[in-house]
């Protein structure tokens, strides 16, 4: 009994450290109306861990682009040039997401569920007014 006690606790031990990591963006989360062609924060917290994320952006459910790989997770925040994603513009419109995700230097380390995040509501890209 007193075995299967310290292998419970043991194994409690050993997956408190997962069970405390967290990704959560922060902006855009559902709202805004950023301009195209300027250059807007793309922030999240990343708790529990460190590494690397990477950033993509979707519409209407659908991955359109990648705008960054190997960024630090504890920076928290990634200077995006709307409309920029790896040589794939992104145009004016709506149903935008942003989406977090933790990367895995070996696909063998990633676990059956991944850290992620993305948008709670959708944002718009918008024409750049002119001053």
């Amino acid at each position: 009994m007193r075995r299967m006690y310290l292998l419970v606790l043991l194994v409690a031990l050993l997956l408190a450290p997962l069970a405390a990591q967290s990704i959560k963006v922060s902006s855009p989360n559902g709202g805004e109306s950023w301009p195209l062609n300027s250059t807007k924060n793309i922030t999240w917290d990343a708790d529990g861990w460190s590494g690397f994320v990477q950033i993509s952006i979707w519409q209407n459910g659908i991955r359109i682009g990648l705008i960054a790989t190997g960024v630090v997770s504890s920076k928290g925040s990634f200077p995006w040039k709307i409309g920029q994603n790896g040589g794939i513009p992104t145009g004016v419109g709506s149903g935008y997401r942003i989406h977090i995700s933790r990367e895995y230097t070996l696909e063998k380390l990633k676990p059956r569920k991944a850290l992620t995040d993305s948008s709670d509501g959708n944002f718009s890209i918008t024409v750049q007014k002119m001053n």
